[in-house]
């Protein structure tokens, strides 16, 4: 008997030692399961990892527009934002996977502010240091001025067909490029004209060149300041020319080339000066702005179209084909018969 009820006794105690370990291991179980459910819990805290920043690098001028490059941190995504102002008024402009991000959305001649940041996983870092970089004007043009003194005191008073002359005149264009400020004013070198365009070539679009031009670069450190600004070479590869119909003269501006047409065929091409409402006012200019020396007795400054005031330097007409300025812009004679401007190109409006 006695020993029926010391097993009896064993059984009992194995028994409630098993249900207390039950109740011990249901017990971890739900600190488990509320911390699965619970991670920033202040009793169960799970450390989350800090999400990386980066910077911007670089902002390249390019034919499709402002290159913005920033460090690789091997985000998941990374948002650039934009603003026209240095310490307000940013707004997103591209959420991206890499790291450089083509801004194509510009105004020229505009300083654009730039500042980048990484997300991931609905959280982001902070923003990198502001950094800015202003615009190109919207295409190279010409530094007439400069380019007219030594043209003029090199053609005047030769005998050239009017195609000749402007081919000469696009061709001296790389006399631009001379000098430690040719780099920083968009300037051009290496100007080829391919083959010898005539007066319908220009008018239809149809005369090429190829020219280098510079271009503008920016490096930035991690504190958002230029490291160095660069201007390389950039090369337009063998191009047409932008003709466009412009029969409103008011809207030529110096050194534009301009074709006059009759019949509907380009006739005649010139280089278009300016406006000057006499000819004492052109004389002004071009001993003034342009450094030539003339006076109203120069045989090859010729007022010939009454009252207009737009003028040109052109070839081809007059005495044996005498390059000279005078204020025909709109037609080649005074009479009905002439030729009358149709068009106009832009140097170098294709880039």
């Amino acid at each position: 008997m006695k020993f029926y009820r010391l097993v009896t006794f064993i059984l009992i105690a194995f028994s409630l030692s098993f249900s207390l370990q039950l109740n011990v291991d249901a017990d971890e179980s739900t600190k488990i399961i509320t911390a699965a459910n619970f991670p920033y819990s202040q009793t169960n805290a799970i450390s989350v990892p800090e999400i990386p920043s980066t910077y911007i690098k670089s902002i390249i001028e390019t034919n499709s527009g402002i290159k913005i490059t920033w460090k690789n941190v091997n985000a998941a995504k990374y948002q650039l934002y934009r603003s026209k102002k240095k310490n307000k008024g940013f707004q997103l402009i591209a959420t991206v996977n890499n790291s450089k991000w083509i801004d194509s959305k510009t105004t020229p001649g505009t300083v654009y502010y730039y500042k980048v940041r990484c997300y991931e996983n609905q959280r982001t870092s902070a923003y990198s240091k502001t950094v800015n970089f202003k615009t190109p004007a919207k295409k190279p043009r010409l530094n007439f001025e400069r380019n007219l003194k030594s043209f003029i005191k090199k053609h005047v008073y030769r005998h050239y067909p009017c195609n000749v002359l402007v081919n000469k005149y696009v061709e001296s264009c790389n006399s631009l490029t001379s000098g430690k400020k040719a780099k920083h004013s968009r300037q051009f070198n290496n100007v080829k004209l391919q083959g010898s365009p005539r007066a319908d070539n220009w008018k239809h679009g149809n005369a090429k060149l190829s020219l280098k031009y510079t271009t503008a670069k920016k490096y930035y450190n991690e504190n958002g300041t230029v490291k160095s600004k660069t201007f390389p070479l950039k090369s337009s590869g063998t191009k047409k020319v932008i003709s466009r119909y412009e029969p409103d003269m008011s809207r030529l501006k110096k050194g534009d080339i301009i074709t006059y047409s009759r019949n509907g065929r380009g006739s005649h091409v010139a280089i278009y000066i300016g406006k000057f409402s006499n000819k004492s006012k052109l004389i002004d200019y071009l001993n003034n702005e342009v450094g030539i020396k003339c006076n109203n007795k120069t045989s090859w400054i010729k007022s010939w179209n009454g009252n207009c005031k737009y003028w040109v330097l052109q070839g081809g007409m007059g005495y044996n084909n005498q390059v000279y300025i005078c204020n025909n812009a709109n037609i080649t004679t005074t009479n009905d018969g002439g030729s009358r401007l149709s068009h106009s190109i832009s140097l170098f409006e294709n880039e």
